[in-house]
């Protein structure tokens, strides 16, 4: 049995102790931090590179994620349909599922053909200039351990907006709008706040303060407290999972 166990969230933590019924003094709680990919400058050239290689919009709003019926992509399609006097198209990144062929019947019954595009090889190292170039990243999925995407974004200048409940607050902090991941209007209302820009630099800012928690130096700080714990209290079995 695992001396300490390592969780990414309070979220996850909840889970291990309700589905596998772990002792809770037994889980700390480490948060995770982005690639270090995200932590470089993306330059204009790169950005427009970026572009043309996938004939992005000029601006889009921006879903990055497996593509599956619990990312709720399909919320993001009912606002487009809802509104249709939005310019702004939506550009959804992720691997390919059998969930697809629904969103994409979706897409054409409510005539969206020209308002969504799916993109499923866009390499990681791209990845940080379609998040630069994104006018608002959404992520309304129902449930994560964590919601790394939510990070990058915030990380890559982009405001986020994301869900209520499971372990979406302790990913976007102060930095981030939330909204019921069933509520349609909710959704709407955080993406026209956002078409101001003093609202939208403010949320930005928040997002670049909010990720400073997940700096590398702290987690692997935190991570040799525990090492250095577990081995204090077993020295001959330092065992540790995670």
């Amino acid at each position: 049995m695992a001396d300490q166990v390592i969780a990414v969230s309070e979220q996850t933590k909840k889970d291990l102790i309700d589905y596998f019924s772990i002792d809770p003094h037994k889980i700390k709680v480490v948060y995770q931090g982005v690639h270090e990919i995200f932590n470089q400058k993306v330059s204009f050239e790169k950005c427009a590179q970026v572009k043309e290689k996938y004939q992005l919009p000029e601006r889009y709003l921006l879903f990055v994620s497996t593509i599956d019926k619990r990312k709720n992509v399909q919320l993001i399609l009912k606002a487009l349909m809802e509104r249709k006097d939005w310019e702004t198209p939506l550009v959804v990144i992720g691997k390919q599922t059998s969930y697809l062929s629904v969103l994409k019947a979706y897409v054409e019954e409510n005539g969206l053909e020209e308002k969504v595009f799916f993109l499923h090889d866009v390499s990681f190292e791209d990845l940080p200039a379609v998040y630069k170039m994104a006018h608002v990243f959404i992520y309304p999925s129902y449930f994560e351990g964590f919601g790394i995407p939510i990070i990058e974004a915030q990380r890559m200048g982009v405001p986020v907006i994301t869900s209520t409940g499971s372990c979406f607050r302790e990913a976007g902090g102060n930095g981030a709008l939330y909204g019921d991941p069933d509520d349609t209007d909710s959704l709407i209302t955080n993406i026209d706040l956002l078409s101001d820009q003093n609202k939208r630099e403010l949320l930005i800012q928040r997002g670049y303060l909010n990720i400073q928690r997940f700096d590398q130096k702290i987690i692997s700080r935190q991570m040799m407290e525990i090492y250095d714990e577990v081995m204090q209290l077993s020295p001959a079995r330092p065992a540790l999972a995670h």
